[in-house]
């Protein structure tokens, strides 16, 4: 197969969830490029594939494989959800040695990463290492420490966020109000979720009134 064909081919197979697919094509071609390496990395992750993820990341080590920033956001993603953290560190390492350190996604990929991981100290530290903080990466931390049901951090990162001129959106509000549930805070939730709309002029979407229903239904207040 021709190199540009056959990455554009396997990267569709891939993310349409033909991953055997991918994988036949990927190894059918004679010339692969650190793209096409990439793409096949990513289709693993995008299909949960996380452990053929890593064996393909460390075969392409042995051949010398050129990183960069997709490929590195996309191992650290596996590691993450593998909550591998001993390799997870050992890919952190890999992203200070390559440079890519201030690409945003990969600067995400490892605060998810630290965090998932139950390491929300490096993950914290990372994050305050970041000069301009995009909105992707306070979500990321916000999130991070959501999932660990530390509803003080929570609302402390979220006053800093505004404190920093960033706006919230509706990724934001799914954390806090996710973490509102998972610590019986039910006012703070209904607050939340009534400033959505009211001093943000954000429309909740069904992960929002999922989110509430969890709230009022764990305090014993729905009908």
């Amino acid at each position: 197969l021709n190199l540009y064909v056959g990455t554009a081919l396997l990267d569709l197979y891939a993310k349409c969830g033909l991953i055997n697919d991918a994988v036949q094509v990927f190894e059918s071609m004679q010339d692969k490029s650190s793209v096409t390496w990439s793409c096949m990395v990513a289709g693993y992750v995008q299909n949960k594939n996380y452990e053929e993820a890593l064996l393909l990341y460390r075969r392409g080590q042995r051949m010398s494989l050129e990183q960069n920033q997709f490929t590195l956001s996309s191992v650290i993603c596996a590691c993450s959800n593998l909550a591998a953290l001993i390799e997870g560190k050992q890919m952190h390492a890999v992203m200070r040695k390559s440079g890519f350190g201030f690409d945003v996604f990969v600067t995400s990929s490892v605060i998810d990463m630290y965090a998932k991981c139950g390491s929300l100290r490096e993950s914290y530290i990372i994050f305050s290492e970041v000069q301009d903080k995009s909105i992707e990466l306070w979500n990321t931390i916000i999130s991070g420490f959501a999932k660990h049901a530390r509803p003080k951090e929570v609302m402390v990162l979220f006053e800093k966020m505004q404190q920093y001129g960033m706006q919230p959106n509706e990724v934001t509000f799914s954390s806090l109000l996710s973490v509102c549930g998972h610590t019986g805070l039910v006012e703070e939730g209904r607050n939340l979720f009534k400033l959505m709309r009211s001093k943000y002029g954000l429309s909740p979407n069904v992960v929002h009134y999922s989110c509430m229903v969890d709230i009022l239904g764990r305090a014993g207040l729905l009908p």
